[in-house]
């Protein structure tokens, strides 16, 4: 098989709007503040535990819990506005 061919279950359709949905995303994730976007990041999209992510940012639990929270609201807020634009 060779690299960068559709996946031949996916639709070029299908295949561009994942595309869109992943910039639009990397979009909305660059207007949260950094340690709040690397707590979602990691708990979110990469499947860390929180203990695991309050070791890597050195911080306590509650702490990042705090920050996923936020940075879900932060992003809650900015695609509701880039919705309301659209």
């Amino acid at each position: 098989m060779h690299d960068g061919l559709v996946s031949p279950s996916e639709t070029p359709e299908a295949s561009l709007n994942t595309k869109e949905k992943a910039r639009l995303l990397t979009q909305l994730l660059s207007k949260v503040p950094e340690a709040q976007r690397a707590a979602f990041v990691l708990f979110e999209i990469e499947g860390y535990n929180g203990e695991e992510i309050a070791r890597l940012q050195g911080v306590p639990i509650n702490t990042v819990w705090a920050r996923i929270h936020k940075a879900r609201a932060r992003l809650a807020s900015k695609a509701a506005r880039f919705r309301k634009d659209r």
